[in-house]
Formats: structure tokens, C-alpha cells, sequence
């Protein structure tokens, strides 16, 4: 047989018939002609690493964390391709590891590429470096991110949703230029300010409730009840948009009732809410449905929202953000954020396939490890999928890529890196993080940009979730 040059890693989305596929021989980079394949796509969970750390939730107990990353990757079938005249592959044939295809001998030729599940293997996990990196191959990356049509009749449905209008209109997208001097240049770097949305003290969480209090009032509720840590912003924003509403609102926290409240607690206090505090995360839920269960038989109309409003419809919000954001500015190269109970990092996937966008979308998680935290953004996207009528798949194949290394010592625990960043930000652009969720992202996005992760020629846009009232906890 002769011998194929590898294909490179193809980011996340089937080509159309009119782009060229990239393929390497020999150290050049040739084009294969569109006519001469057909591709389809799989996702591959890639293994970049394993480390040991200690996970908080285990008891202290080292874990083994894998930090992973999905990748599109194309299996072949030769269909009668010929190399020399005296060779012919076998019709039929499949590859057993990454599509190879030789410009030199197929362009031309009726070449399939067909994609299927793969099986990661050690051989698999050795052969990494061998992978053609976008970073060092621009071109390859510009043929391959070629933009795609966006989905009008999704668009269309997520845009007709009912929402509760606190706080209209589109927050700012400011470009922090001292920061990036300080990280010594490297990517154009934005800001998404949704810290600044003018409702409860803002934040993403804002966005959520727009969508959910809606549904509640459809549904003629009375009463929000949701939960969350002491310090929770989702908790806070909840009792915003039930005093707003002329609703009732319960928490339900776990932890220890404090002496004297500050901050996030302090504020849904002041905003009439009633919390109900419980010893462990895993006691929230059977709160809210015990709670839920006594004001229904008083005759009350509550509606339940779970953690972090991270319901199909409460992430539908981030997808419609979006929108707001590429009627700002040119599509990002890449947005990293904060990501913790899925909605959020569901939504900005589920809005970039929806756009066509070839944004890449990099959440750093502040609890979970990466292989739970994408399997609940997974799980989310499918219930975008239902919540808008699409067909499964539509939106759950989309990469999804989590970083769990600057979780630390967990949960709201700071980090050396994430009170760099948040004194960084401060210092250079006046900008406030918070310790819980924000610092930790911008630390992972400073990492990235100090390891040359990222290329001069990118936008990096860093999407503020908010959470500063953290900062007074």
C-alpha cells in the first residue's frame, strides 16, 4: 500500500461540499480537492494529561483527573483508490486509527471518508505529537474554519421565547489593552461586561431568570424556590426577579447560617427572601421538593428552578447572548468563561453552532472535573435540543472542551493563580473578578496566554459572568 500522510485535527464541524481538506506529505501541506471526498464527522474525547490532585468532595483523597478535550476525527474506507499503477487498496478497506489521505494519490479520485466512534488506545495517546497543531499551520486552520450558515429556524425559535425584561439591551464588550501588555502582547484580547447588566447587582445569572421567571408567571406561580451555596449569585439574582415579579422567594443553602449576613446573603435577605439552610449539597434538592411540597398544600403556586437556573430553557439565554454579542463585534476566535452547573457553557456551544460560528468556547470549571462537567453540558445541549424542536445531535455533538486545572483546592477556594488574576485585572484595567468563579477562569485564560496557546492573529474574548458581590463575602 502506499504510504498516507495524516490528516490534521479538524475542530468541530462536518465540511461543506465547496471547502478543500488539508492533508500533510512529507512536511508539505497540500489541499485535496473537494470533489475527490466526502467527510463525515465523530467526536473524539481526547486525553491530553493526568495529574493527581486533591478533590474536596472526596474527603481529601488524591483523585485522578483526566483533562480531556473533544476533537472531530475522520476514519477512512478506500473505495478503490489507487496509489501506482500496481497498487489498489482493497475496496472497503477501513482505517483503524486517524484518516491518511495522499493529495498526491487520491486528489481526483473518488476518495469517502467515513466517520465512526473512536476507541482511544495507548498507542493512541503516545501519537499526540505526531498530530499537525493548528498553531504552527494558520492556513490549515483558515481551511478548516471556513464559516458555516447559521440556522435560521433554531434562531428563530430561540429568539421567540418569552422573557421578563430586566435590564434590556446588550452590555459592552470592552478591550482590556494594559492587561495584555502586562501578559507581554500575545491575542487581541475583549471583555464581555455582563457584570455590568443594571438589574440586582448583574451578572449571567440575570440572563437566566429573564427566560425562567417567564415561564414561572406563564404558569401562574407565586413563589421561586431554588438553592445554592451561602454565597450564592444565582440565589441573589432569584430573589431579585421575585420582588420584582410581586413573587414570594425560598433558598435553600447549604452550609451554616452566618452570624451576621454579607454580600450575596445579605442581599436576598434584603430582598425578602426566606433561606432554609441544609448541611450538604446533596440535601438541596429534597429541600426544595419537601418546601414545594408544603406551600402547594397552603394552596401557593411555587415553581422550582434547580441549581444555577442551568435548565434547558435558563441556558437558551447564554445561546441568545450570543446573538447580542456577533451583532457587536466579529465572532471571537475563542471565549473563555467560568463554568460550574453546565447552563452557562451549554448555552454559549449550543448559540455558536446555532450562529455557524467557528468560535471555540473554553470553560474553566471552578468544581467539577472536566469529564463530569461536559457530560452535564452534554446533557444540557440535548435539552436545548428538545426545548427548540431539533433533531438530536443538532446541537449535543458540538465540541465541548472543560479545564479543570485551576480548580485548586476546590470550591471557592482561592488559588495563587486566581489572585494574581484577580489583582491583575484590578490594577491594569479596574476590572473586579470574583474569588469563586471568574478569577479562576481568568487565570486559566492568562496561563494560556503566557504558553503561547493562543496566536497574535486570534481574538480572545473573556465573557464576565460577574459574581464581584463575592468580593464583600
Amino acid at each position: 500500500m502506499n504510504q498516507l500522510a495524516q490528516l490534521p485535527r479538524v475542530l468541530d464541524a462536518t465540511r461543506r461540499s465547496n471547502l478543500l481538506i488539508a492533508a500533510e506529505d512529507d512536511e508539505r501541506v497540500e489541499a485535496v480537492g473537494a470533489r475527490a471526498v466526502r467527510v463525515r464527522e465523530t467526536i473524539l474525547t481526547w486525553m491530553f494529561r493526568r495529574e493527581k490532585r486533591h478533590d474536596v468532595r472526596s474527603r481529601d483523597v488524591a483523585a485522578e483527573v483526566r483533562h480531556e478535550m473533544a476533537q472531530v476525527v475522520f476514519f477512512a474506507q478506500a473505495d478503490g483508490a489507487v496509489g501506482e499503477e500496481h497498487e489498489r487498496a482493497a475496496p472497503g478497506q477501513p482505517a483503524d486509527r486517524v484518516v491518511r489521505v495522499n493529495p498526491r494519490v487520491h486528489a481526483g479520485r473518488r476518495r469517502e471518508l467515513r466517520a465512526r466512534r473512536a476507541q482511544l488506545r495507548r498507542d493512541d495517546l503516545r501519537c499526540r505529537s505526531k498530530l499537525l497543531d493548528e498553531r504552527a499551520h494558520p492556513s490549515i486552520l483558515a481551511i478548516l474554519s471556513a464559516p458555516v450558515p447559521p440556522d435560521r429556524t433554531l434562531l428563530d425559535r430561540l429568539n421567540a421565547l418569552p422573557a421578563v425584561p430586566f435590564a434590556p439591551g446588550a452590555t459592552p464588550v470592552d478591550e482590556p489593552a494594559r492587561l495584555r501588555a502586562a501578559l507581554g502582547g500575545g491575542p487581541r484580547l475583549l471583555v464581555k461586561r455582563d457584570d455590568a447588566i443594571a438589574f440586582a447587582f448583574g451578572g449571567n445569572k440575570v440572563r437566566k431568570l429573564r427566560l425562567v421567571a417567564a415561564r414561572a408567571q406563564a404558569e401562574g406561580a407565586d413563589t421561586l424556590i431554588t438553592c445554592g451555596g451561602v454565597q450564592s449569585n444565582h440565589a441573589r439574582v432569584t430573589a431579585a426577579a421575585a420582588a420584582a415579579l410581586g413573587m414570594r422567594c425560598l433558598l435553600v443553602a447549604n452550609g451554616v447560617a452566618p452570624d451576621r449576613a454579607t454580600a450575596n446573603a445579605l442581599l436576598a435577605r434584603l430582598l425578602g427572601a426566606k433561606i432554609h439552610y441544609v448541611s450538604s449539597r446533596a440535601d438541596r434538592a429534597p429541600a426544595m421538593e419537601a418546601l414545594a411540597a408544603e406551600r402547594i398544600a397552603r394552596g401557593e403556586r411555587p415553581y422550582v428552578i434547580p441549581l444555577g437556573a442551568s435548565t434547558p430553557l435558563g441556558a437558551a439565554a447564554l445561546a441568545q447572548a450570543i446573538g447580542e454579542l456577533v451583532a457587536q463585534i466579529d465572532p471571537p476566535d475563542v471565549i473563555v468563561h467560568a463554568s460550574s452547573s453546565a447552563g452557562t457553557q451549554a448555552g454559549f456551544v449550543a448559540g455558536c453552532r446555532m450562529h455557524g460560528l467557528r468560535t471555540q468556547v473554553i470553560g474553566v470549571s471552578a468544581d467539577e472535573p472536566s469529564m463530569v462537567l461536559a457530560g452535564e453540558v452534554r446533557g444540557v445541549l440535548r435539552g436545548i435540543e428538545g426545548l427548540l424542536g431539533a433533531s438530536p445531535g443538532v446541537l449535543a455533538d458540538a465540541r465541548v472542551e472543560v479545564d479543570d486545572g485551576f480548580v485548586g483546592d476546590g470550591y471557592g477556594i482561592p488559588t495563587p493563580a486566581s489572585e494574581e488574576a484577580l489583582r491583575l485585572c484590578a490594577t491594569t484595567e479596574a476590572l473586579f473578578l470574583d474569588p469563586t468563579y471568574t478569577a479562576k477562569a481568568m487565570a486559566g485564560l492568562i496561563a494560556r496566554v503566557r504558553d503561547g496557546r493562543f496566536t497574535a492573529a486570534q481574538t480572545v474574548l473573556f465573557w464576565h459572568t460577574g459574581g464581584q458581590v463575592g468580593l464583600f463575602a
